[in-house]
């Protein structure tokens, strides 16, 4: 024999032998649970059946309740007419929705001129509204409908106990039972010859039964029978019918299958079928695993393994990225799979034809399984990761997806015009092909294809716009801004540039502002620090000078301690600034009373008070004002505030002082009027060595504000500060 011809016999008595042991091993495990028992009434068919039988036994001939005597017992809570009642809102509600279904139909038939129309559309309308209304009105006037509905939704639920009847018709003469129920003595049969329970027990025990088993149910009073029989539709949802049980109490007995019961009926069909396929799985289960051994050792020792190496395509299938190889193989595996598993090849009701077609396909699908694992195997060998990861579909798709819909909305557009544009090119082909569809083709041309084209050429020029704007941004102009219209992306990215642009704006004008403060600030502190440290250096070098008297020395001393104090605090409270502006203050907060709080800073200044012509008018609240703060940090704003009232207000004026609540924050308030003219800047009065007197010839270090803003944002509170001419007003709020 021809050795190439020998080589296919051999390869494919090998795929037939792979085919019938995987289809045989697969099948053995699929199916051992069906027909593990060697008894037909221990295997789960007839216990389907059996289960089934129960549940129609329970329902047509324990329980025989009718559709009036249901009716009659229908309970309605007062839950139900409580939902039903506010199902769609509330009154006001539910007669505005009314009010808006019937407007715009009540106008056009006004605009149509139709009175009829309209008074039948009226009239309609104030039916449902007094309907309503009445649901709201009266219980018993909803109880009645809810019944209603209640008596339709088991009008239909019988309709469908009784079609399934039909079933039950064809298990009802496979079993025998004798029931009774325990609490009225009342007995349920279809037994003939059982006038009791001691004869029952005599048939269920004679050798003619081929299968019983004893019966326990339970009903009580108020339970209810809904099954897959009992549902009905309501507002195009499934609900359960609630069908009355029509008897209480417990039933205990036998149910059975008779050889008499079982003649001609589901039972007997089910017993011969049951054997005969049986056998056939357990030789069909046989013949696999023999087959499959045989495939093996025919692989290992004819030459199979080396001769079909397929190391020719290992090329092209390198090629292949991985991803997509593993799922190619898994679809191959997963077709031979469902050929396999569907199949029941022993079952009586297969034909030869579908054998064969089946065998075909799984051995089809079996077989380029087996080469791929093959070549994926060889080329898991030598693989680099990272290549194979960087080429794999997964990683391009993923990459390029995430690109194009970084933008949703722009993304969903581009797809939308690829997809017209294409159909479109589809559509002119067809035309060539068939020139009758000019007929369709130029209206949805003009409709839908010239629209689009136009669309996308709008947002080409709109992208070039915006294109030349970024560049004359990069640049450094900030010249006009770009014109923003709609809420596409292109609008979002235009909205963003100029966002951006009025940004760099703000920030080279905020740059400018700030070398202009640090000028300032440089020059004050240079200015506030040289001038006790000059009076220092110049007192010391008089002390130093011979034929001083005593009078002289103890002026130039006190002078000397006087400026050196005076330095001392510049120091300590340009340090406490700099602390406060960092944050890194602690605060140990409690529940002060702020009027006491702020009497005890007044209690400090008490002789420059009296000494200044000024009037302190405190307005103390009833009741007290109370917030949680750090009592020795909200001492240092409240004296702050006051020594520059002190300092800067105009001689011979008023000072309020006030404290309230509103809301939930606790205000303090300080008026008084300037000796100094004030900008209208308030911002400025924060900033570090700001002075009222923008000579700088009064005490102080300009610092006082500038703390005291900063100890109130360390309480999360405010400080605001308003100018009305000369009058300067300092409102703190607290929580």
């Amino acid at each position: 024999m021809d050795t190439k011809l020998k080589n296919r016999l051999l390869l494919g008595s090998w795929i037939f032998l792979l085919v019938l042991g995987t289809t045989g091993i697969v099948t053995a495990i699929k199916d051992f649970g069906r027909y593990a028992e060697v008894d037909y009434f221990a295997s789960e068919d007839f216990h389907m059946h059996l289960s089934e039988y129960k549940e129609y036994l329970s329902l047509y001939e324990l329980d025989t309740v009718t559709e009036e005597q249901a009716k009659k017992n229908i309970v309605v809570t007062d839950e139900e007419i409580m939902e039903y009642r506010y199902r769609h809102g509330d009154l006001q509600q539910q007669v505005n929705s009314i009010h808006d279904q019937y407007e715009s139909r009540i106008l056009d038939a006004l605009q149509a001129e139709n009175k009829e129309i309209e008074s039948f559309l009226k009239e309609e309308r104030d039916k449902k509204i007094q309907d309503i209304t009445e649901n709201f009105k009266s219980d018993e006037y909803v109880k009645e409908k809810i019944v209603q509905e209640k008596e339709v939704q088991l009008s239909q639920s019988f309709q469908q106990l009784n079609e399934q009847k039909q079933r039950y018709s064809h298990l009802k003469n496979a079993f025998i039972y004798y029931l009774v129920n325990t609490e009225t003595g009342e007995a349920f049969t279809n037994l003939k010859n059982a006038d009791n329970r001691a004869s029952a027990n005599q048939i269920f025990n004679s050798k003619e039964i081929l299968y019983s088993e004893t019966y326990t149910g339970d009903r009580r009073e108020g339970s209810y029978y809904t099954s897959e029989a009992a549902f009905y539709i309501n507002n195009g949802e499934w609900a359960a019918a609630e069908i009355p049980y029509s008897r209480n109490g417990s039933y205990e007995g036998n149910i059975g299958v008779h050889m008499s019961s079982a003649e001609n009926t589901v039972l007997e069909d089910g017993m011969k079928n049951y054997q005969q396929e049986r056998m056939l799985y357990l030789i069909f289960s046989a013949i696999g695993l023999l087959s499959a051994a045989a495939a093996y050792f025919l692989f290992k020792k004819s030459g199979l393994k080396n001769l079909y190496s397929l190391k020719k395509w290992d090329r092209t299938y390198s090629r292949l990225p991985i991803d997509a190889a593993v799922i190619l193989l898994l679809f191959s595996v997963f077709m031979a799979f469902i050929q396999i598993a569907d199949g029941t090849p022993y079952r009586p009701d297969w034909y030869w034809s579908t054998i064969v077609r089946e065998g075909l396909l799984t051995a089809f699908f079996l077989s380029a399984g087996a080469a791929q694992v093959v070549l994926l195997r060889r080329r898991m060998t030598d693989i680099d990761g990272t290549k194979e990861w960087r080429n794999s579909f997964l990683k391009r798709g993923s990459e390029t997806i995430r690109e194009a819909f970084a933008n949703l909305s722009l993304g969903i557009k581009a797809g939308m015009l690829l997809i017209i544009m294409f159909l479109s090119g589809l559509g002119l082909a067809g035309v060539f092909l068939q020139p009758v569809l000019i007929l369709v083709y130029a209206p949805l041309f003009v409709i839908v294809t010239l629209p689009a084209l136009f669309l996308m050429l709008k947002n080409l020029g709109r992208f070039n716009r915006i294109s030349a704007a970024a560049t004359q941004l990069a640049a450094g102009s900030y010249s006009g801004d770009v014109t923003v219209k709609g809420k596409s992306a292109l609008a979002e990215l235009a909205q963003n540039l100029n966002t951006l642009k009025q940004e760099l704006k703000l920030s080279h004008k905020e740059q400018a502002k700030s070398e202009r403060l640090k000028t300032e600030l440089i020059t004050n502190v240079s200015h506030d620090l040289r001038t006790p440290l000059t009076s220092i250096i110049t007192y010391t070098e008089l002390l130093k000078s011979q034929g001083l008297d005593a009078e002289e020395h103890g002026v130039y001393v006190e002078i000397i301690d006087r400026k050196s104090k005076r330095l001392k605090v510049l120091i300590d409270d340009l340090f406490e600034a700099s602390k406060m502006a960092s944050g890194s203050i602690a605060l140990t907060k409690e529940k002060v009373d702020l009027s006491q709080l702020l009497q005890q800073a007044l209690g400090e200044y008490n002789e420059a008070i009296e000494s200044s012509t000024l009037q302190f008018r405190v307005i103390d609240p009833d009741p007290p004002v109370y917030a949680e703060v750090d009592g020795q940090k909200m001492w240092r704003v409240f004296d702050n505030l006051i020594s520059n009232i002190l300092k800067y207000s105009l001689e011979h004026t008023r000072v309020y002082i006030s404290l309230k609540n509103e809301g939930d924050q606790a205000l303090v308030i300080f008026k008084n009027v300037s000796k100094y003219e004030l900008s209208e800047n308030t911002d400025e009065f924060f900033e570090r060595f700001k002075r009222g007197d923008t000579s700088r010839n009064t005490e102080g270090s300009g610092l006082g504000l500038a703390i005291a803003k900063s100890i109130v944002d360390l309480h999360q509170g405010s400080m605001d500060i308003e100018i009305d001419g000369d009058l300067f007003k300092v409102t703190v709020a607290l929580k």
